[in-house]
Parts: C-alpha cells; structure tokens; sequence
C-alpha cells in the first residue's frame, strides 16, 4: 500500500515555541509544527512531544533556509509521522529518542542534503521533491530497528532526484518503490543488506540506480505498473560501471520481472563461491519483460534466461556461460555472446541479432531440446532481420555448429565466424546469407527458400590474403545448398591464381547460375595487385556473371561452359565508376563451349548528386596491351553488347558472325582478328567508336551516332560494307568493292587508288563529307574520267595522295557533289576539268589535317596533326568547263612549272597565302584564265 501523508486532523494543533515544550496529543489525530533556521529554531532538546492516541499524528518540522542545521535530543513517541521540509544546505535531525515512528515524510528538497541519525523504528520514507531538486539524504538507523532477517522498507517518490542512503546493522534486506507525480523520479539508493527490490503499480517513470555494494536476487515489478522503469548503476565502481550488481549467495538463479512501460535494465552479476565444487561462479539469472521498447544490458552471469515482450527491444549480453533470449513481436536489436551456448528465438519484426557461442563446454539445463552439436541457434520471424551468428572452438566432439531459421522478408544471415557446420533456412523473399573468408563445405546445409537469395562469400586483406574463389571451390562443396539463386564472391588477393569449378564444387547441380564477383584491387587507394588469373570453368549453361570493377589489371580470365549444358549462352555484366578512373584491363580472356555472350556495361555514379562524372571503361581482351579476347572452342557465334561504360575487345573467335553493341551509350574500341569464315555483322552505339576489321572475310559494319573510326585492313579484295550514324565519321575501305554510306557530320573515307572502281559506293550523307585516296589515281598515259565516283553522292571533298594523280572531273564527278579537291599531300599531279562539271570547285594546293587516332597510329597512319604541301608541278586546266574555279595555296606552292588554265567563266581566281614578307608565288607562262588574285595571311 502506498504511503499516505495526513492531512486532515481532527484533534488539536500545536505550535512548538522557543522555550521548553511540553504537548500531549489527544486520542485523534494532532498536529505539531515547529521550525528550525540559523536565526531560530522552536525544536530543542527539552521539548517533549507525545501524540498519545489516534494513528494519524502528524510532527511538522520546516527550515526556512540557511547553511548547516542541527537538532537533536527532544523526546517525541505515538507520532506516526515526521514530515520535514527541508531549504537549508544541510539539516542533521539526531532521533534517538524519538519512538512511535512509520514514516518520514521528506519534502521539497530544493537541493539540500537532510540527514537522519540513530533512527529507533522500522519507518517508511518518502522524498517529494520541488521543481530543480536534487538532493543527497540519509537514514541511519540504531540497532533496535530492522534487526530482522527478511525486512521490507517502502519508499515512496514524487518529483524526486535524489540520492538515498539507509545505513542499517541488521541489513533491510527489501525495498518496495512507489512512484508517484507527472514527471521521472531519479533515485541513486545505498542500502545495507537490499537483496529484493520491488517496484510497486503505478505509472511514473522512475529511475533507479543501486549501489555496487548492494547484490539484489531479486527485481520484480508490479504488473500494474505501466511507467517507464530504468535500473542500473551508479557508476561509482570501477568493475561494475553503471550496472546493478545481482547475485545470490545459494546458487539459485536470480529472478527479474520488467513493467508495461520501456523499461531500462543494466545488470552485473556478483561472483559466490560454491563449496561443493570449490570455485567460484556467476549468477544465473531469470529475467522477463513486459511489453515496452525494453534495454537491457547484462554481464558477469552464468546461465541467463532472458524474454522480452513484444515491442523494440534492444538486449546486449556477454561474459555470460550460456544464454537463452526471447523476444516478441518487435524490431529488436540484440547482442549476445557467450562462453557456451546461445540460442535466440525473435518474433515478427526487422530485427538485429548478433548471437555468438564460446569454446568452453559448459553444462546447462536451458537448452533441453537443442542437439549436442548445436552451439548457437537463432530463428526468427517475419520481417526483414539482420542475424549474425559465430562459434568458437566449442567442446571437443564437433559441437560447434549454427542453426538459423528466418521467416519471411529480406533477411541478412552472416555466418562468417562458424567453426563448424551451418544450418541456414530461410523463408520467402531475397535473403543474403554471408560466409565471407569462411566460405561453404559439403557439411553446411543452406536452402533459401522462396526469392532471389543470395550466398556472399571472398576475403580481405585481414584474413590471410586467401582469395575469394578458393573459399569456395571444394569438392562438392554446395551439396547441401537447395534454392540459392546467386553467388556473390569478394576479392582483394595480391597474388596468385584464382579457379572455380561449377561441376567440381556441385554449383550447378544447386542451380547455382547467377554469380557476382567484386574484384577491388585498390584498397584504400592502393594497388594490391590482383589475381594473375581467374577461372570459371564448367559453368552452368546460361550463368550470368556481375563483375563490380574498380581499375583492375587482371592478366587472364577464362569462362568455360559445362560441355553437357544444354544453353550454351552466357551473360557478363561490368558495373563501374569514375571513382575509379583506371582502365579495368582484363588483358587476355578466353571463353570456351559458349554460342552466345551477352556483355553489359553499368555505369555507376559515385560524385554528388546531379555531377556528371565520366563514366569507366572495360578492356576485355585489350588490343594495345598485347591482350585479346579469344574463342577456345570456335563456338562463339553471337556477342551483344549494351550500357553506357566505355568498352574495348580484340576479339579472335573463328566462328563469329555477330556483333551486337548497339545497345551502348558509352564508347567502344573493337578489334575483329579473327571470325567467321563467311562474314561478321558489327553494330555498335551511340559513342564515339573505333572499328577495325582485320581479317579477311566480308565485314558489315553499322555504327550509330558519334565521332566513329571504322577501319578494314584487307590483303584480299573482299567486299565490305560500312554504314555510320549521324557525327564526324572517319571510314577506311580495305581491297575489294565496298559500300560506305554515312550520316550528317563532317565524314571521312579513305580508299587505295589502286583498288578503286565504279563498283564502290560512297554516300557521304548531310554536311561536308571527304574522301582520301590514298596512292594515285589515272595515268600519265590515260587520266583517270571520274568512273570511280559513279556510285558516290553527297561527297563535297577530294582528297589525292601523295602519289602522282591524272583525273578529269566530269558529270560523274558534279553528280558526286565534288566542290573542292585538294593535291596537298604532294606528288605530280593533273587535274583537268572537263565539261559537264559545272559545280565551283576549289582547288587546294596546301591544308592542315586533324585526322590522329590512336587505332589509325597504330597501323601507320598520321601518327599526329600536321600541314601539307605540294611542292611538286601540278597542272590544273578548267578550259573547258564553265565552273567557276578557285586556286588556293601557300606562296611557296606557286612554281615556275605550274599550269593553271581558268575556264571559261569570267570568275576565277588565286588565293595565295603569305605568312611572311618574304614569301615568294612564282606563276610560270602556263598560267592563263584567271580573273583575279588575292592574298592573304591565313588559309
């Protein structure tokens, strides 16, 4: 029953005065009042105080303030209760004859410290505190009063943050706590002897902190109370911190009960000695809560026995023998180790579970059910659960295995630290199951249940430097995995070579057929030096593979299909960053028993939200460092290509007539070396592309919008085909009749002289397209009359190579759309212009070229920029045709042996470009028909 102060007194009321006070009482309840101060104080040593009759006799005793209070000696008895209200610093009240008593009734604190001295009764106290209060009060009691050895003490709280000290030779062994008022009571207690404590109903939040010296067997709270209830420490102790010590004397379990409200416990358990076995032990402990957002902290125990209501718990546990948690529905977080076993069994709800069992084998009766081999089990419900578990080298016949059975939900089960076998179930939806540098053995049994699960494992440079592969590729080693659907494989090894083995490991027959592998060769920045190889062999038909790279510089990758696969496709797909602004070279690669590849290329964004960072690029086979891709078996068929990474292969794969890249954004640099006998058909995006055909077969090659290179080196003449999108496109026709047509941009297209005829086909499409014929054209005998532009259109310029050129434009030529043809590049040549040929033309003499790509370097042509001139005679007669003709070239180009004729327009003209003072353009007496001359300083 809660303590209740007196407030209504049917018999007298008395006034303590200065002097000497002698009141009795009546047979009612009476009321005494007197006050203390430094300047006056009506309670002295000579008064005497007797209530006489009535249960409800009140003594009223109040300091108006002041430093340090005394009083002692008056004689009081058949009072029940002593209220004091103390506002000075400190107040020492002396009680040694003072008898009767039941309670004292402490009020507004207001921060100063009251201390009770030689108190005589087994009383009850209460401490209502005033707003601000925090006080440090005393009960020290004579050895009259609880001399008993199973005592009960109520305190009662309201509006309290106070420090409570009871100092009792024979112990008061219980405390029962009322809490009362509109806001949290803080209470720090020092009882000697308190082995129980008791929160009784009520719905105040209170806090309670109990001294180190304190060892409770027993917290137990009133199921009526529905506050908040917090219990712990006082963090005076070195050893137990901010925990409440717990402990029994006799070797039975300590026994907990939490209230309705969020309840916070930290608890510790006191070491007692055991003369039976001669040793020492901690605590077991059985301990439940109620529903409520509930904290619990435990350590120091045996044999723990926990279970949490519904609602979001949050249990940390260690130092313990072995544990046994439960908890409702709810998002809990729990943390529990120990020396032996642990089980945990969470309902409903996201939860954390982080459940780890020791290496000591130690007896328990918590686990009836639980097999030998079981060292840690952990099962939960629906939600979406984060569930660590992790055995030491527990006992010495093998039972140090892990059971985990999850329910519905995206759930994370990370069995990295199992020494022994793993039991892994879980339900419905796409779960992650863990094994990190542990990996799987033949002895785990891990079934995924319904969704896309799945199965992470790989090393780090903290685990021995074993690679990610090798965890894994054991004999048989997914014999036990059932409904997994993926393998996600971690690599950070230096050195050496990697493997994995569909057949060998059992993957296929699990069904294993999606893989992810992370390879990450800089570990916070640094180059680790990546496997020299990898190799996926006797894959299952079909098997996708997710690459994450970072900038590696791999040596060999090799994929090789089961060759009893009935889907003989496989799909690769490269996810990269700017962040990591390296090539991710795969030098060599090799794919074997495969028809069909699929590559995507995923850019991944790693700069501020909105930043438009580059994206990477993935060499698979790479043409500039010695590397290429290749086709062991001569099986490969078809490769598709999409997404927006750059991407580059030197492909040699003997049976291939398909490319498909135009489903990318990103940029590709292809090399054909070897394919099909009967022809390839290349498609490639939207980026700036780099095409090179390199073996003699028939190459139909389409590349869609962007600045494109395509290139067809032929010792045959073989007939190919070329077609660009819109940008400016540069084209090279190898040997044999070829068929090039180009978008809107400003295109190129390069032809050998020697192999031209009216069979090609050249359509440079919008804007100002070109073509370079590289060697000459025509004869001195018999000039070249434009038949080889019978199939070109929408071709405004004319490049003639450095060799000598005989041509004579023509209607073939104006059909073309020829306006200008430029003899810079040198070599004696004649260019006539012959009726039918009425478009203006402009002849150039010198120009600069910006034609230098890498790829075009690498076969010989125009390693850089660079400025051209023809020094040599030229002849240019347009005597018969009416165009209107204009001559443009450097001063030096102009030569005593030159001839121009103009035509017979009356607009023809010379542009002679002298960059200096002393430039010099000598015109020989073959120049006639000219109308006008202009110089300049630029081109």
């Amino acid at each position: 029953m809660a303590i209740k102060l007196p407030t209504e007194f049917d018999g007298t009321e008395q006034v303590l005065t200065v002097g000497h006070d002698n009141l009795k009482g009546t047979d009612d309840n009476d009321l005494f009042i007197s006050e203390g101060g430094d300047d006056l104080n009506t309670l002295t040593s000579s008064d005497i105080l007797n209530g006489k009759g009535g249960n409800g006799d009140v003594h009223r005793y109040s300091t108006d303030g002041g430093g340090s209070i005394e009083v002692g000696g008056w004689r009081q008895s058949n009072i029940e209760t002593f209220e004091v209200s103390n506002y000075a610093d400190y107040l020492n009240m002396y009680m040694d004859k003072v008898t009767g008593l039941k309670t004292i009734w402490l009020n507004g604190t207001a921060g100063g410290e009251a201390d009770f001295y030689n108190i005589g009764d087994d009383i009850d106290v209460a401490v209502y505190g005033s707003a601000g209060s925090d006080s440090d009060n005393g009960f020290y009691f004579a050895d009259s009063a609880y001399a008993g050895d199973s005592d009960t003490m109520q305190m009662q709280f309201k509006g309290a943050d106070t420090d409570i000290m009871v100092d009792s030779d024979g112990g008061v062994e219980k405390i029962k706590i009322f809490s009362k008022g509109s806001t949290e009571n803080y209470v720090d207690l020092d009882v000697d002897g308190l082995t129980k404590l008791k929160i009784a109903k009520g719905s105040t939040d209170i806090d309670v902190d109990v001294d180190s010296d304190n060892v409770l067997s027993e917290i137990k709270t009133n199921k009526k109370f529905t506050g908040d209830l917090d219990i712990g420490g006082d963090g005076d102790d070195y050893y137990y911190g901010y925990s409440a010590v717990i402990g029994t004397t006799d070797g039975s379990a300590v026994k907990v009960t939490g209230a309705k409200g969020d309840d916070t416990f930290d608890l510790a358990g006191d070491e007692y000695y055991d003369y039976d076995e001669e040793e020492y032990h901690y605590p077991d402990l059985v301990m439940k809560t109620k529903k409520g957002a509930d904290d619990v902290d435990l350590m120091y125990l045996g044999d723990v026995e926990l279970n949490l209501g519904g609602g979001a718990n949050d249990a940390d546990i260690y130092d313990v023998d072995n544990a046994l948690v439960t908890a409702g529905n709810g998002m809990d977080d729990i943390d529990v180790s120990a020396y032996g076993r642990v089980q945990v069994d969470a309902k409903n709800g996201d939860n954390y579970i982080d459940a780890w069992a020791g290496s000591a084998p130690i007896a328990s009766e918590l686990f009836p059910d639980l097999p030998a081999n079981i060292a840690v089990k952990v099962d939960t419900g629906d939600g979406n659960d984060d569930i660590w578990v992790g055995t030491g080298d527990y006992g010495e016949d093998g039972n140090n295995d892990a059971e985990v059975n999850s329910g519905g939900g995206d759930d994370m089960v990370n069995i990295v630290h199992v020494e022994g076998a793993a039991n892994i179930k879980t339900q419905g939806n796409d779960d992650d199951i863990r094994t990190g540098w542990r990996g799987i053995s033949e002895d785990d049994v891990i079934n995924g249940g319904n969704g896309m699960d799945v199965l992470f494992a790989g090393s780090g440079p903290n685990h021995g430097n074993q690679n990610g592969f090798n965890v894994l590729n054991y004999e048989n080693a997914f014999a036990g995995v059932s409904n997994v659907e993926a393998v996600s494989i971690m690599d950070r090894q230096y050195i050496g070579e990697a493997s994995f083995d569909g057949v060998y490991t059992g993957a296929n027959d699990a069904g294993i057929a999606h893989y992810l592998l992370a390879f990450d060769n800089k570990y916070d920045g640094v180059s680790s030096g990546l496997q020299s190889s990898y190799d996926l062999d006797n894959m299952i038909g079909g098997v996708t593979i997710d690459i994450n790279v970072m900038g590696e510089d791999i040596d060999y990758f090799n994929l090789d299909l089961d060759d009893d696969a009935d889907d003989k496709s496989a799909n690769i797909n490269f996810f990269s960053s700017a962040y990591h602004p390296d090539i991710n070279n795969f030098r060599n690669v090799t794919i074997e028993d495969t028809e069909t590849l699929n590559i995507g290329l995923t850019d991944v964004p790693h700069g501020e939200e909105g930043e438009d960072d580059e994206p990477g690029f993935v060499a698979f086979g790479n043409y500039f460092d010695g590397g290429v891709f290749y086709d062991a078996s001569d099986e490969l068929t078809e490769i598709n290509v999409a997404g927006d990474l750059h991407f580059g292969s030197a492909i040699a794969a003997g049976a291939l007539d398909t490319f498909d890249g135009s489903g990318m954004t990103g940029s590709a640099i292809l090399g054909f070396l070897d394919v099909s006998d009967e022809g390839v058909t290349v498609e490639t995006g939207s980026g700036h592309d780099v095409v090179i055909g390199e073996d003699e077969v028939e190459y139909d090659i389409s590349t869609g919008d962007g600045a494109d290179v395509v290139a067809i080196f032929h010792e045959e003449a073989i007939v190919d085909f070329i077609n660009t999108g819109d940008g400016d496109d540069i084209a090279f026709a190898g040997l044999g009749n070829d068929e090039i047509s180009m978008g809107a941009g400003d295109d190129v297209a390069f032809f050998l002289g020697e192999d031209l005829t009216d069979a090609d086909i050249y359509d440079g499409g919008a804007d100002v397209d070109t073509a370079v014929v590289m060697g000459g054209v025509g004869s001195p005998m018999v000039s070249s009359e434009s038949q080889f532009m019978n199939r070109w259109t929408n071709v405004e310029n004319l490049v003639l190579g450095e060799d000598s050129d005989y041509l004579l434009l023509n209607a073939i030529a104006d059909d073309a759309g020829i306006e200008q043809v430029d003899l810079s590049m040198g070599g004696f040549d004649e260019l006539e212009v012959g009726s039918g040929f009425d478009n203006d033309l402009k002849v150039l003499l010198s120009a600069h070229y910006e034609l230098s790509h890498p790829l075009l370097e690498a076969h010989g042509f125009f390693g850089e920029d660079f400025d051209a001139y023809n020094g040599d005679d030229v002849v240019v007669d347009a005597g018969a045709s009416n165009a209107e003709l204009t001559v443009v070239g450097e001063a030096m180009t102009f030569g005593p042996g030159d001839v121009f004729k103009g035509g017979m327009g009356d607009s023809d003209s010379f542009v002679v470009i002298a960059d200096d003072y002393e430039s010099w353009a000598i015109f020989g007496e073959d120049t006639e028909g000219f109308e006008s001359l202009d110089v300049q300083r630029t081109m």
